[in-house]
């Protein structure tokens, strides 16, 4: 019986630095030939991705999403070459900009100068140029920057994710005040700018979470929009404060967002339970409200709550 076939150390750290990926040219530069290539995608230690780029099995096994999406934003720019830059959603998603739904195997989205097509499976390629000042090295990736990816995202986004990604941006300090408020202008005269450029208004960093944004922006458009977003409120004692969501001085209401992420762990759902019996001890004319993701289901519902509680 034949030996397994061991892939070159050389080769193993470059793959390591991509991502668990390797080029065909960068296999036969440490030493293999087609026929080692072949045998070692029969042994199912490589895997073919695009043409001429392979993943190799023992670094790419089972990751995170997000590990998953570099890889293949990765073996995307191999296949294509180092013009190749990830855009839109995928740079949205490569930032950690949260209100995109779930990548589910969607395309990779990437940039790529001038007129050249390339068809890889899986791989959405935009013929267009991103100026060298909007683009960044993350991770070994070309990537837009946040503003950019921002500019380009909410031309092919609805409003709620759009406003959502903003917040997401402006409260993880991925770019400045200023930096911000320059996109909506750079965006004049692109496809989707009308219908988009009322949006930019609409953005607040102290929204902590896409749920906490979609409320705000039913509300709003309610004609109901919160008095204060993480209004402070202080615990008996002096010693702690708690921040309400969303904020409402009539009633006064608060609103708690509670969405898939802390709110939904066990250990946090006792801790909200504390704080909620504190802050009702200490605010006894207080309303508090909790809306989960199910509840954006029925927005006249939601609204109409918030009003009878006294916000309205």
């Amino acid at each position: 019986m034949a030996r397994s076939l061991s892939l070159p150390s050389d080769l193993m750290r470059t793959a390591a630095a991509q991502h668990g990926l390797v080029t065909r040219r960068q296999a036969f530069f440490q030493g293999l030939n087609d026929t080692g290539i072949k045998r070692l995608l029969r042994e199912g230690r490589l895997q073919r991705w695009h043409p001429g780029v392979y993943a190799v099995r023992a670094l790419t096994g089972e990751g995170s999403a997000a590990g998953d999406l570099r890889t293949a934003v990765m073996a995307a720019q191999l296949a294509i070459g180092p013009a190749a830059v990830a855009v839109g959603p995928t740079a949205a998603s490569l930032w950690g900009m949260q209100g995109l739904a779930a990548r589910d195997g969607g395309p990779v989205h990437v940039s790529v100068p001038g007129s050249a097509r390339f068809l890889l499976s899986g791989v959405a390629v935009n013929a267009g140029a991103v100026h060298a000042d909007e683009t960044v090295r993350r991770a070994g990736i070309r990537i837009t920057t946040p503003g950019r990816t921002l500019r380009d995202t909410v031309l092919s986004t609805p409003r709620e994710v759009a406003v959502s990604l903003m917040d997401s941006a402006r409260n993880g300090g991925m770019l400045s005040e200023a930096e911000f408020a320059s996109l909506r202008s750079a965006n004049a005269g692109r496809r989707g700018q009308r219908a988009s450029a009322p949006w930019w208004a609409l953005s607040d960093p102290r929204a902590q979470s896409p749920l906490e944004t979609r409320i705000r922006l039913i509300c709003t458009d309610a004609d109901l929009p919160p008095d204060d977003l993480q209004h402070p409120l202080r615990l008996p004692g002096g010693r702690s404060t708690a921040y309400g969501d969303l904020w409402w001085d009539r009633g006064p209401v608060l609103v708690e967002a509670d969405g898939a992420g802390p709110h939904s762990r066990p250990d946090a759902l006792f801790r909200d339970r504390h704080r909620q019996n504190a802050l009702l001890h200490a605010y006894p004319g207080l309303r508090l409200l909790r809306f989960s993701w199910r509840d954006l289901r029925h927005p006249r519902a939601l609204v109409a709550e918030i009003a009878r509680a006294g916000a309205g």
